[in-house]
């Protein structure tokens, strides 16, 4: 988690849980599928075991398969997001509005239907999604930078 100076920003319950939390996984082949980012990932926050108290958290994939987004996560939403316990108020994700080079940042947004144990309702969550192209352990640097200079 990163703290966050400067004032209050909207949104924020309580400024000492002002920060991003980021979220990485490595997206590949085997146990490393866009399944376990959104199982393992997403959910955390959606239930609030990561950024309980913030309107906002961060999900960073290292992508060693041809997967991009936003077609691998929306496919993946549309199969899947409402049987994984998502809580998705859309079925597509978005590119951010801070993006304005690549890697692109899209978003979800997302439902958290718990509460605090003072009965406080945590709100909806927005997770911002950045993926970066990673090394495969079976490829030298070349392909890596090769697959870089092409997205």
């Amino acid at each position: 988690m990163f703290f966050l100076a400067g004032p209050k920003r909207p949104g924020v319950v309580e400024s000492i849980y002002d920060g991003l939390v980021v979220e990485c996984k490595i997206v590949g082949s085997g146990s490393q599928t866009i399944g376990q980012y959104s199982t393992a990932g997403i959910v955390r926050f959606v239930m609030g075991e990561y950024a309980c108290r913030m309107p906002q958290g961060m999900m960073c994939a290292y992508v060693r398969t041809s997967h991009t987004l936003p077609t691998a996560l929306n496919d993946y939403f549309a199969k899947n997001g409402l049987k994984d316990g998502l809580l998705l108020k859309s079925l597509l994700v978005t590119k951010s509005a801070l993006t304005t080079d690549l890697p692109a940042v899209f978003t979800s947004n997302h439902n958290r239907p718990w509460t605090f144990p003072d009965g406080a309702i945590p709100g909806d969550i927005e997770i911002r999604h950045l993926w970066l192209p990673a090394q495969n352990e079976a490829s030298g640097p070349e392909e890596l930078e090769s697959t870089v200079a092409t997205k």
